[in-house]
């Protein structure tokens, strides 16, 4: 799904470009295989193509997604926020604690012995 671009303004004009690129919206629909509302959105509106077009316009404009891709990039300051947690702070990296058994250990631990399970021994027929 197409969302607000963080830079509205360079994906507008960079919207512009893949038209002109292309020589029409028309061409640029041919090659990018999208409806005309969906190009008008990247002109008109601003707006972040999905990740279909993405690789499309990377693929067929390469310099033009280049700049693309940085104009959605979170600007620095932003992108400090959303490193990833550090090993130790991360609690699905943390060691399950030895004294409490893994739930598919507890689990196969309750079950009677497979020839009990099913009801006696599978390979003479029985059960």
């Amino acid at each position: 799904m197409e969302q607000e671009a963080p830079n509205v303004d360079a994906i507008k004009a960079l919207g512009r470009e893949l038209r002109e690129a292309a020589g029409s919206r028309r061409k640029l629909q041919d090659r990018i295989g999208c409806s005309e509302s969906t190009a008008q959105s990247w002109e008109k509106a601003g707006r972040v193509p999905d990740g279909v077009y993405l690789a499309r316009i990377i693929r067929t404009y390469p310099e033009i997604g280049a700049r693309l891709i940085a104009a959605i990039a979170p600007a620095p300051e932003d992108a400090a926020a959303s490193e990833p947690l550090a090993a130790e702070d991360d609690p699905m990296t943390d060691p399950w604690p030895p004294e409490l058994p893994h739930a598919d250990q507890q689990a196969t631990e309750d079950l009677p012995p497979p020839e009990r399970r099913h009801g006696g021994d599978r390979r003479r027929g029985a059960g």
